[in-house]
């Protein structure tokens, strides 16, 4: 065993068995749950007083340990934060040597964490991982609340994902200006992998923002057809609903788009399902012009005699106020199914 003495106190404060300390490195890491310091702020220096820097190989069965305290200097936080920046893992572990605060932050609360998560990979796991490993705050969150799960989600870092996740990362954190989720982030971009990663760690699929969005809401708005499909498939509410009473059904109505009104209706979505002003989905398709979705709609048992809340129209009536005679004549007399 490598018995590793406090160099003020002269006791022993911790005991690791030799295989595993044969490195400084190695050595430090497998301290840091039993000191309860991080690697960066240990300080390993052999019996003549000697500093064994961490690449070295241990040559003695007593080292002795000092603690470093945390340097929280504005100077080194922002030579931090520019090395993130830079994408120099080989600055940052440097600095975070020399015990530079991690969580160190400028004036809009952005810390050397969220700049790392958003760099291109591999150099921003590199960064990320020695910022976790030197405890930085996997949770917090800058100016407007994004923290930088956030961050990685929204440049499509799947591996940096994994790496805040295993850390501790929040799955279903708001962000602060209308309450998305890292889930609704990736949901926006089309970033179907991370989706994946984030559902398969236990995102809450229904997470609505300020408006009632969901992040399937989200998915639906921008056409992400794979990203529908993975929500539906680990259970995603179809029937969500925004604060104009619109579902993921009603806005893909809306958009025109008959891929993804076919995979929510064929989910079992409410066709039948009005926004406040009591327009249904098929009320929408009939009056865009949308023949493939009245279909569709249809054949799941949509309602063409429901009418509207303030008009009193019903999908036939819309259809033939906007002139779309091929609907309106289906509408008539749709054929049985």
């Amino acid at each position: 065993m490598i018995s590793v003495v406090s160099a003020v106190s002269g006791s022993v404060v911790a005991e690791v068995p030799q295989e595993v300390g044969k490195e400084v490195r190695a050595l430090k890491k497998a301290l840091a749950p039993q000191v309860g310091y991080t690697r960066f702020r240990q300080k390993i220096v052999d019996e003549a007083g000697n500093e064994l820097f961490d690449d070295a190989v241990l040559d003695c069965t007593s080292p002795q340990i000092i603690f470093l305290p945390l340097c929280s200097s504005d100077v080194e936080g922002k030579r931090l934060l520019l090395a993130c920046q830079n994408e120099s893992g080989a600055k940052v572990e440097e600095l975070l040597c020399q015990a530079v605060n991690p969580n160190l932050s400028n004036t809009e609360g952005w810390t050397p964490l969220h700049w790392s998560v958003q760099r291109s990979a591999p150099e921003s796991l590199e960064c990320t991982s020695l910022l976790l490993e030197a405890a930085a705050m996997a949770d917090q969150a800058h100016h407007v609340g994004e923290t930088p799960l956030h961050l990685a989600v929204a440049a499509g870092h799947a591996e940096v994902i994994r790496l805040l996740l295993e850390s501790g990362a929040s799955l279903n954190a708001p962000e602060w200006v209308d309450g998305q989720t890292p889930l609704h982030y990736a949901s926006w971009r089309g970033h179907a992998e991370c989706v994946q990663v984030l559902l398969e760690a236990g995102a809450y699929k229904d997470a609505a923002t300020t408006g009632g969005k969901t992040p399937l809401y989200f998915a639906v708005q921008r056409g992400h057809v794979d990203i529908v499909r993975a929500l539906i498939k680990h259970g995603a509410s179809l029937d969500e609903t925004t604060m104009r009473g619109a579902t993921a059904l009603h806005e893909a109505v809306s958009r025109g788009n008959d891929e993804l009104a076919c995979c929510l209706v064929q989910a079992q979505s409410d066709v039948n399902k009005a926004r406040r002003d009591g327009l249904t989905a098929l009320h929408l398709a009939a009056s865009d012009g949308h023949i493939q979705i009245v279909r569709s709609l249809l054949k799941f048992k949509a309602d063409r005699h429901k009418t509207t809340l303030h008009t009193d129209r019903t999908p036939l009536q819309l259809a033939q106020r906007q002139g779309h005679v091929v609907i309106a004549s289906f509408l008539k007399d749709p054929p049985e199914a």
